[in-house]
């Protein structure tokens, strides 16, 4: 190998890297820009003080730095996502309310039986179907024999349980924009969303007077992707957490 080849290389390299970087002086100001590697280019630093960078900030610009997301903007969560969030948490969640007669004497209820004849509800193909009764019928007598209520006739039993079902649809809107992150503007836009919403509602009533008792609901975003075991076990969860309230608190 001929003198100064590969050891003469390097340390000409070594020399200039310690050219890019000179050693700082105790107490020394820096007059020139600080270099900075990446990879094969070279960049400038501005060797500016902190109070620059804030002068150019404005007056109501956060100071947190840019958080990483998938779509590339910083700090701020792209619009698709937003969507798919907020659709993804009304599919799972399952909101319930519950209703009751004070009045009522609960602990005298033992046996109970369906209300006859066709469950009360507005006429809709998407929900007036044999397939969805035999669902909730079902799930609310597993529920209910696992509280120890026993089903038998009409004529003998303390109380009568109905069910309705009611479709609604719904839009929700939200509105992003502004600051994001580290000095982001984006102008302020709208987005709105339509989905259907369901609600079942299980009722208890006296069988001999038709008095309400109870009432319970269980109301949740409609997914019509859904298989027949996955709505089926959407009926299971939303009977499952309406009667948990029942009976009434004593």
């Amino acid at each position: 190998m001929p003198p100064g080849g590969q050891g003469g290389r390097r340390a000409a390299a070594g020399k200039a890297g310690a050219a890019d970087f000179p050693e700082r002086v105790p107490g020394e100001r820096a007059s020139a820009p600080r270099l900075q590697h990446l990879g094969r280019a070279t960049f400038a630093a501005p060797a500016l003080p902190a109070a620059a960078w804030r002068s150019h900030d404005p007056p109501n610009a956060p100071r947190s730095l840019p958080t990483p997301t998938r779509d590339g903007v910083s700090g701020r969560l792209g619009v698709s996502g937003r969507l798919l969030v907020v659709a993804l948490a009304g599919c799972c969640t399952i909101t319930t309310n519950v209703d009751y007669d004070p009045s009522a004497s609960f602990t005298a209820l033992h046996t109970y039986a369906w209300r006859p004849g066709p469950q009360h509800g507005p006429a809709d193909p998407r929900i007036d179907n044999s397939l969805l009764d035999t669902r909730v019928r079902t799930a609310v007598d597993r529920e209910l024999a696992a509280k120890g209520y026993q089903k038998v006739t009409a004529g003998k039993a303390d109380f009568l349980v109905g069910y309705h079902l009611v479709m609604q649809s719904r839009t929700d809107s939200e509105t992003v924009g502004g600051w994001y992150g580290y000095r982001v503007w984006s102008p302020p836009q709208t987005y709105s969303r339509t989905y259907d919403e369901g609600t079942l509602l299980l009722d208890v009533i006296d069988p001999k007077t038709s008095r309400l008792l109870w009432r319970g609901s269980g109301t949740s975003v409609v997914n019509y992707r859904a298989t027949p075991k996955q709505r089926e076990n959407k009926v299971n969860e939303a009977v499952a957490k309406i009667l948990k309230r029942f009976p009434a608190p004593r």
